[in-house]
C-alpha cells in the first residue's frame, strides 16, 4: 500500500510538472509546426494589446494575432515604456526590419528567429543580463545603452554602423570585426579594453568614464569627433587621424603626452581640442 502511494504520488508530480511547464512554453518554439491561421501564443498582456491593437499587424482587427499576421509584417514594432516582461511571441515575426522596446523589464530577449533586423533598440532594460544577436547579421544599428551587459558579442553583425553600448558593466569590447561602423558610443563602463582595429570608416567616438589605460587610434583615420575623458591613459596618439575636428581628453589625471602630425597644431590646435594641463603636445 505504501509503495501505491508513493507511485501514486510520484505520478502526481510528474503531472503537475509537465503542467507547469506546458503553460509557460512557448508553443512556437523547438520544432513545431503552424499553420497561417493557428493563434500567437503571447503571454504578456501588455505586449499582446500592443500588437492587436496596431492595425498594420492586426490586419483582421480581431482579438488575437495569427500567424499569418506576424508572418507577413515587415515593418517596426516599437513599444517604448510599456512595462513589458515577456516577449514571447517575437520570434514568430521573422520579417520584422526594426524593433525599439526600450525601458521596458525585460530580463531576456531572444531575437534569434528574427533575421531580417536592420535595427534593434532594447535601451533602459536594466534587468537585461545577457545579449545574443549573433544571428541578426542584417543589423546596421543597434541600442543597448542603460542595461546589466556584462558582454558583447558583435563578430557577425559585420554590417553594423551604429552602436550605443553606453552605460553598461562591459569590461571589454572587440569590434574589430565591425568595419562599417560609423559612430560608438561606449561611455559609462567599465572597459579596460577597447579593440577598434578594424574600424576605418568611424567617425565619432565617445567612450569617456572607462578605465581605459590605453587607447589605439591607429586604424581610425577618419575620425572626427573624439571623447575619452576620465579615463587613466598616459599617451594618446592622434597623427594618423586626417581630418580630427573635435578632441576632448580632459579628466585624464596621467596623460601627459598626445602625439600629433605638425600641421595639426600649426599654427595651432582646433578650436574643439581640449587637454589636461598636464599633456603636452609631440609631433611626430
Amino acid at each position: 500500500m505504501h509503495l501505491q502511494k508513493r507511485g501514486f504520488f510520484s505520478l502526481y508530480l510528474v503531472i503537475l510538472i509537465l503542467t507547469a511547464v506546458s503553460g509557460c512554453k512557448n508553443p512556437s518554439s523547438g520544432n513545431i509546426q503552424h499553420s497561417a491561421d493557428d493563434i500567437l501564443y503571447i503571454p504578456d498582456t501588455k505586449f499582446k494589446n500592443y500588437l492587436v491593437g496596431n492595425t498594420d499587424i492586426n490586419t483582421n482587427q480581431d482579438d488575437e494575432i495569427q500567424y499569418s499576421e506576424a508572418w507577413a509584417f515587415t515593418g517596426r514594432i516599437k513599444v517604448w515604456e510599456k512595462d513589458i516582461c515577456n516577449f514571447t511571441g517575437i520570434e514568430a515575426f521573422t520579417a520584422l526590419t526594426q524593433l525599439d522596446n526600450g525601458k521596458n523589464n525585460l530580463e531576456n530577449l531572444d531575437v534569434s528567429a528574427n533575421i531580417k533586423l536592420t535595427y534593434l533598440g532594447c535601451s533602459g532594460n536594466v534587468n537585461l543580463g545577457s545579449l545574443d544577436i549573433s544571428a541578426n547579421t542584417e543589423l546596421r544599428d543597434l541600442a543597448c545603452n542603460l542595461n546589466n551587459l556584462n558582454s558583447l558579442n558583435l563578430h557577425t553583425n559585420t554590417k553594423l554602423r551604429y552602436l550605443d553600448c553606453c552605460g553598461n558593466n562591459l569590461k571589454s569590447l572587440d569590434l574589430s570585426a565591425n568595419t562599417a561602423l560609423r559612430h560608438l558610443d561606449c561611455r559609462y563602463n567599465d572597459l579596460v579594453t577597447l579593440n577598434l582595429s578594424g574600424n576605418t570608416a568611424l567617425r565619432r567616438l565617445d567612450c569617456r568614464d572607462n578605465d581605459l589605460v590605453t587607447l589605439d587610434l591607429s586604424a581610425n583615420t577618419a575620425l572626427e569627433d573624439l571623447d575619452c575623458r576620465y579615463n587613466n591613459l598616459v599617451t594618446l596618439d592622434v597623427s594618423t587621424i586626417e581630418d580630427l575636428q573635435i578632441l576632448n581628453c580632459r579628466n585624464n589625471t596621467s596623460l601627459t603626452t598626445i602625439y600629433v602630425r605638425a600641421e595639426q597644431i600649426t599654427p595651432h590646435p582646433p578650436a574643439y581640442w581640449r587637454k589636461p594641463a598636464s599633456a603636452e603636445y609631440q609631433v611626430r
